[in-house]
């Protein structure tokens, strides 16, 4: 095709869906509105699913979950938030702990509603793991 066919050619599409813009009425504005929509929905999905994958690495990599039992400066609590977004990318490519929302473990309380007040943990706590039981002979 000779270089003038070809310019010609690229003008008639831009001619072509310039008119189908005009006939739909889409406004420049109202276009970028849309995009703005749709990347904020596709970040917020991407969001969300980072806190999915962190939360299942804590689960399987630290063996934490809702409810577990972790152990931090020799007191015994019970964790009710994991909190994903204080978890940082190491040197070596994996996640260090997250810190944690927690109750302290009261000997004598029967049910939740008895532990004490929530506090914060730093992510220098350890899952609590009883003393193996010796097997009866």
């Amino acid at each position: 095709m000779s270089q003038a066919v070809q310019s010609n050619t690229a003008r008639t599409a831009s001619v072509r869906a310039t008119d189908q813009a005009h006939s739909r009425n889409v406004q420049p504005g109202v276009y970028a509105d849309g995009v703005k929509s749709l990347l904020l929905r596709k970040i917020r999905k991407a969001e969300h699913e980072l806190v999915q994958l962190k939360m299942d690495y804590c689960r399987f990599i630290f063996g934490l979950s809702f409810g577990a039992l972790v152990v931090s400066n020799g007191k015994l609590y019970v964790v009710d938030q994991v909190e994903t977004e204080t978890m940082q990318l190491l040197d070596s490519g994996d996640w260090s702990r997250p810190a944690l929302q927690a109750r302290p473990v009261d000997a004598l309380a029967v049910s939740k509603r008895q532990l004490s007040a929530p506090v914060q943990l730093a992510p220098d706590w350890e899952i609590f793991r009883p003393a193996e039981r010796t097997a009866r002979v």
